[in-house]
């Protein structure tokens, strides 16, 4: 069976934010299972912001206006989690 690309929908900005802010809960999550200041916190954060570099990067490969949309939506997720749960290291 061969698909043609173009019935194929590509992810969207929203698509993609969502699976970041899915991300983050998850990695917060988990952080605050470990405690504060451990090294497994340390790990999850570095964890997280790879993660959410790479789907910067995915979304600025897609196209310009994803890559911005997708940027913009990882920088909002990100300053308002760091409103309610801020880390320190």
């Amino acid at each position: 069976m061969v698909l043609d690309s173009a019935a194929v929908p590509g992810p969207t900005a929203d698509s993609i934010a969502a699976a970041a802010a899915a991300a983050a809960a998850a990695a917060a999550a988990a952080a605050a299972a470990a405690g504060p200041g451990t090294a497994a916190e340390s790990r999850t954060i570095y964890k997280v912001k790879r993660f959410l570099a790479t789907l910067v990067q995915f979304g600025s490969d897609i196209s310009r206006d994803t890559g911005d949309r997708v940027k913009e939506l990882v920088f909002n997720l990100v300053v308002r989690n760091s409103l309610f749960c801020p880390v320190t290291l």
